[in-house]
């Protein structure tokens, strides 16, 4: 892994000192690129499944490695995520099915939390 010295050496052929502000965060960037290449987490090993949980709108997807075969209430209480079941309900985003909290949950599936899935039952 080289240096941010050693980026700059070869990006400009000048000392880190003596580039600009922006030329100094296009070597941070070309840094900061080279660490992503490392292994995450959120590769599923044998036994272990990667979910994506997520409430439309807000805040974007949480991502958890969770055990197969584990049941969804168990996967949200792992991910740190709380279901107000009076009004959300959960739905499987690639297929649109409303889900129980006794279900399974299933490697690489995506589970909105949504309003009013529950009532509507």
């Amino acid at each position: 892994m080289a240096t941010k010295a050693q980026i700059a050496r070869k990006m400009y052929g000048l000392s880190l000192s003596d580039l600009t502000s922006g030329e100094k965060a296009a070597v941070t960037r070309a840094y900061n690129a080279q660490e992503s290449n490392t292994p995450t987490a959120t590769t599923s090993s044998p036994g272990f499944a990667s979910v994506k949980f997520g409430r439309p709108g807000v805040n974007g997807v949480k991502e958890c490695l969770v055990k197969e075969g584990i049941k969804l209430s168990d996967a949200l209480a792992q991910a740190g995520i709380t279901l107000n079941q009076s009004k959300e309900g959960i739905v499987e985003k690639d297929s649109g099915d409303k889900l129980g909290l006794s279900d399974s949950v299933s490697d690489g599936s995506t589970y909105m939390i949504v309003p009013g899935v529950d009532s509507s039952c």
